[in-house]
């Protein structure tokens, strides 16, 4: 609470250069900022970017804010150009400030191209269109794979893409297999075991999707799990009275032809 008085202050009585310069370890630090206004609270000179993407995380509490507020981050390149970051997405650590919400953690990546030139200054800014009141804390720099997992992540925006594109995907290709064999009347006790243990597996993983959304993991990380805790039984238990019917259909048409 003291640094968030003393920033504040000086905030208010010297202006924004002289918390500038008060903000050498953004980490420590607090900023509370009030609408309507566009609230710079950090220039980085010179950063120092390892990697292909670079960007601030922090955490963001909000009350009353009308309209869509939102933290942003410019970079500025060796030519003069100017690319903003603005968390103005709908959910996740991008998502935009509105309403009243307690702390949530906020990301504002910028990802470049292998052979991109470097920023050569980086600035963050709160913009509050309307009234309402924010505070900003934890900022802090990375880049490369020190971004691209935010802190206490059980793992990056990156190798969630993975999981997901591999669990999709062999999800897939299981329930085509499945299908296939139980259309064949073929492998009756795999089909039957597979399908229980996909159901089996998929409400684990809502169980844990739903214990990472509640103690506050980022949306890379509780989004897929509960995407697949959600798909997996509903496509075992589709399946399934389907593939005991055709093979009841089949153990009763080689009872016949046994007679």
């Amino acid at each position: 609470m003291n640094r968030l008085v003393r920033t504040t202050a000086l905030m208010v009585l010297l202006g924004p250069r002289a918390a500038l310069a008060a903000a050498d370890d953004l980490a420590e630090q607090s900023f509370e900022v009030h609408g309507p206004t566009t609230q710079r609270l950090a220039a980085l000179d010179a950063p120092a970017v390892a990697g292909d993407s670079y960007g601030f995380t922090g955490t963001v509490s909000y009350e009353g804010v009308a309209g869509d507020a939102y933290v942003e981050m410019w970079s500025e390149f060796p030519d003069g150009s100017r690319y903003f970051s603005r968390t103005l997405d709908t959910r996740g650590p991008t998502a935009k400030l509105t309403g009243t919400a307690a702390s949530r953690d906020f990301a504002l990546p910028f990802f470049l191209k292998p052979d991109a030139a470097r920023p050569v200054r980086l600035e963050v800014n709160v913009v509050l269109p309307g009234a309402g009141r924010v505070v900003v804390r934890d900022v802090r720099f990375a880049s490369g794979s020190d971004f691209t997992t935010a802190p206490g992540a059980w793992w990056s925006a990156q190798t969630a893409g993975w999981i997901g594109g591999i669990a999709g995907s062999a999800v897939g290709l299981f329930g085509a297999l499945i299908g296939t064999l139980a259309s064949l009347g073929r492998g009756r006790r795999f089909v039957i075991g597979g399908l229980l243990a996909l159901a089996a597996v998929g409400s684990v993983l809502l169980v844990v999707g739903v214990i990472a959304r509640a103690n506050g993991q980022p949306y890379e990380v509780w989004y897929p799990l509960l995407l697949l805790g959600v798909l997996d039984p509903v496509l075992a238990l589709s399946l399934l009275p389907t593939a005991r019917r055709r093979f009841e259909e089949l153990r009763r048409s080689q009872a016949l032809d046994a007679r």
